[in-house]
């Protein structure tokens, strides 16, 4: 027996009718209590509810019905584990057992049964955490966007006969181009250089898990992790309450002025895995590979760094092989050599040349022959940004909460917040982009088009399992 809530809290039991003995159907009824039809008049459970006063009212499902669908969405299948999940009609269930749907599905990093809103949702994450592709891959919705949407082969060629001005059209789902995207990723890794000088000084080894694997490696480890951890949790929180109880949310502090929230609480023994986040990594290679493969005239925006290649082609071409290999950036030539020894050396010669009586000033890190790359990047970006602007320049904006002193973060958002707008005349239903970007363009999007919905993804997630209890 297969209980069923109505929204109206009137109990409906799907009856496994089978012509197996009943003392082997025995060993199904009242193991999954958790498919949910709600009624024409939609009303919503409070949160909390967990065992809603119902009365008897049985449908009865043919077993032909019992095999509609494939694998863990298969009818019989969705009867037996422990997951709640919330349908408008029985057609409804059908056509999700049968992968029609696209605004509903089960996001198993946050254990929580999610229905799409009619309008453009648009969800600031921490990308080492749930983000937009848990979401693709539970409702199976496809019409999406995200800051993480490029894949390097995807736009190579432009950049090779281009300005890279028009990458988007390569990669519908991206929300920025390239340049201010590697721009940033230098700038990103070429952070904190005197705790990285003090670690090279003494000869300290990258303890990084990452160090020596490739990015395919680390998402296929992450995915068998998180499948892992959903079966310990499963195991762990059986019944309905010690569900409800489990979806406490408890703040993380990352010591940012963006407060957050992880909406599970779970033991030591049953934490999180992190998605593996290497955007920074995979921005450097990129911008390296198809440095390495540029040929334009003296006019392009880019010629000036493929000047820098053919002046720095062997120790770019080194440190270009070795991340295509899964090392980490800090451990190649180039933030090695070219960052971190140089940076040494000329603090050395600076130091020894500057007369006792006077205070010694070391060198800017833009000195090194790295950060001249990533200023030649960044100078690329704001040429492109200036000759072919977006529709909105974010810093124009009155509630521009972004850095003003850094341009790369301004073009870049720039870039987003059009997408976002344009992608809302178009019909796109989700989008996914780091919170602090959320947090910057939030204020100017809703003033923009109030219809479209920004949250931070804990708190969308908090809303829907509020809609979307577990319940017996």
């Amino acid at each position: 027996m297969v209980k069923i809530y109505t929204s109206k809290k009137k109990q409906v039991s799907l009856q496994l009718k089978s012509d197996a003995p009943q003392s082997n159907l025995s060993n199904t009824i009242g193991i999954q209590r958790k498919i949910f039809i709600q009624e024409s008049e939609q009303q919503q459970p409070k949160k909390g509810v967990s065992n809603p006063t119902t009365e008897n009212n049985e449908i009865y499902i043919p077993s032909e019905e019992q095999k509609i669908g494939d694998g863990d969405k298969k009818i019989e299948n969705l009867m037996r584990d422990r997951r709640s999940r919330y349908f408008k009609d029985q057609k409804e269930l059908e056509d999700y057992a049968q992968g029609k749907t696209d605004d509903i599905g089960y996001v198993e990093r946050e254990k929580t049964w999610v229905r799409l809103p009619e309008n453009l949702l648009v969800l600031g994450e921490r990308h080492d955490e749930t983000t937009l592709m848990d979401l693709v891959k539970a409702t199976g919705n496809n019409n999406y966007m995200h800051e993480r949407g490029r894949k390097p082969l995807e736009y190579k060629s432009k950049m090779e006969t281009s300005s890279g001005n028009d990458q988007q059209e390569d990669n519908p789902k991206a929300l920025e181009p390239t340049l201010p995207k590697m721009a940033f990723a230098f700038l990103f890794r070429l952070k904190g250089i005197k705790e990285k000088i003090e670690k090279r000084e003494q000869n300290t080894p990258d303890t990084s898990e990452e160090q020596g694997k490739i990015p395919q490696d680390l998402d296929q480890k992450y995915e068998e992790d998180l499948a892992d951890w959903s079966q310990k949790w499963e195991n762990t929180y059986q019944d309905s309450q010690a569900r409800l109880n489990a979806h406490q949310p408890q703040s993380i502090d990352y010591g940012g002025r963006i407060p957050w929230d992880r909406n599970l609480t779970t033991s030591e023994d049953l934490k999180l895995p992190n998605r593996p986040h290497q955007a920074s990594t995979t921005g450097i290679l990129v911008g390296l590979e198809i440095m390495s493969k540029l040929n334009v005239e003296k006019s392009s925006n880019l010629y000036s760094i493929q000047q820098y290649y053919q002046q720095n082609q062997k120790i770019v071409d080194k440190t270009l092989e070795k991340l295509k290999q899964g090392t980490t950036f800090e451990n190649t030539e180039m933030y090695t050599d070219m960052y971190i020894d140089m940076y040494i050396k000329m603090k050395e010669k600076i130091k020894s040349q500057t007369p006792k009586k006077m205070k010694f000033s070391p060198p800017e890190p833009s000195d090194t022959k790295t950060s001249q790359l990533w200023k030649l990047f960044e100078m690329a970006a704001i040429n492109e940004f200036n000759s072919k602007p977006p529709e909105y320049d974010v810093t124009k904006e009155e509630k521009f909460k972004g850095y003003k002193n850094l341009p790369i973060y301004g073009i870049r958002d720039s870039y987003i917040l059009s997408s976002i707008l344009n992608a809302a005349n178009r019909g796109i239903r989700i989008i996914g982009i780091g919170d602090f970007h959320r947090y910057v363009l939030e204020e100017i999007i809703q003033d923009k088009n109030a219809e479209i919905i920004v949250k931070q993804t804990y708190k969308w997630y908090q809303e829907q399992y509020q809609k979307h209890p577990d319940r017996d």
